[in-house]
């Protein structure tokens, strides 16, 4: 019976795998300049990190999915920009360094002052309706102290990691599923 569930896992894995090459090959990723990418994420990318610094973006040929690469407050980020068909973005992603951030729950008056301006900084004008889930810190390889802070606001899922001094580690942002 247990080798019969890991040949079904398996198979249905690698039917997973097979869908997004077929997918991929049919909306490749071209190189674009920064002034092609959407509007909608430009203006997200600027707001969130101001001062970013533009080294690469690639758009699939559908335009649902655009992927960033460049420089904040000096280190490599990652930006993901995900779009259903009418243009409107589903997800933003920032990813600035790929430690592991495990850690345990904090009570929101345990964050210290610059993390929590950071996080009200990257929310915007859906800081006042955000609704935290949940608060995890730690600390990260190098002895820096982190926090994750998820929550929703409005039509939007979010999971802001930032360190302790203030600094955005990584920013997903997610349209919750049945909200238009």
């Amino acid at each position: 019976m247990g080798s019969t569930l890991v040949l079904i896992f398996l198979g249905v894995f690698a039917l997973a795998i097979v869908q997004a090459v077929v997918r991929r090959k049919r909306n490749p990723y071209s190189e674009v300049d920064y002034s092609a990418l959407p509007e909608v994420l430009r203006t997200e990318l600027e707001r969130v990190l101001p001062g970013y610094q533009h080294r690469l973006s690639r758009i699939t040929r559908d335009g649902d999915d655009a992927r960033l690469q460049g420089d904040y407050l000096g280190k490599p980020v990652r930006i993901e920009g995900n779009f259903d068909k009418s243009g409107a973005m589903i997800e933003f992603e920032v990813d600035t360094e790929g430690s592991n951030r495990a850690g345990g729950g904090v009570a929101p008056e345990d964050l210290p002052e610059p993390a929590q301006r950071e996080i009200d900084r990257v929310l915007g004008d859906a800081q006042p309706q955000f609704e935290r889930s949940r608060i995890t810190g730690g600390t990260s390889s190098g002895g820096e102290s982190h926090f994750e802070v998820k929550g929703t606001a409005g039509e939007w899922k979010w999971e802001i990691a930032v360190s302790g001094d203030g600094r955005l580690i990584e920013l997903e942002r997610e349209k919750r599923r049945g909200r238009s």
